[in-house]
């Protein structure tokens, strides 16, 4: 190989990251501030905040983990009708677990959750 081709092969090896950074994609838009986030958001978080209201027994959280990953593994890459019938799925499966008392405590719970939530 000649001092030519090596000089070269040098500046194209050199040259490759600066090319490749280059052409990355420009960076993320900032997250939008907290009251902006979308309203399914809020209720996801009101159900989940309202589900960690109940005095859950170790089995019973272990079910529930059970149930979500389920939902989240048959969700990805799931079409939006199949990701609500998981999401149904995964509501019965909960329901099916808490006691009669835990239900009413928990419909309590979200309905509070609900209106703190609900736009003034």
């Amino acid at each position: 190989m000649s001092i030519r081709s090596g000089l070269i092969t040098l500046a194209v090896v050199l040259a490759f990251p600066l090319a490749a950074a280059a052409q990355d994609a420009p960076a993320a838009p900032a997250p939008a501030p907290a009251q902006a986030q979308p309203a399914h958001r809020a209720h996801h978080n009101g159900w989940r905040a309202a589900l960690r209201t109940l005095a859950l027994t170790p089995d019973q959280q272990r079910q529930i983990r059970g149930f979500a990953h389920q939902r989240t593994m048959a969700n990805a890459g799931a079409d939006a009708p199949t990701r609500r019938a998981n999401g149904k799925l995964f509501r019965r499966e909960v329901a099916g677990v808490l006691t009669p008392e835990q239900r009413a405590q928990f419909r309590a719970a979200l309905a509070q959750q609900r209106a703190a939530t609900a736009p003034q």
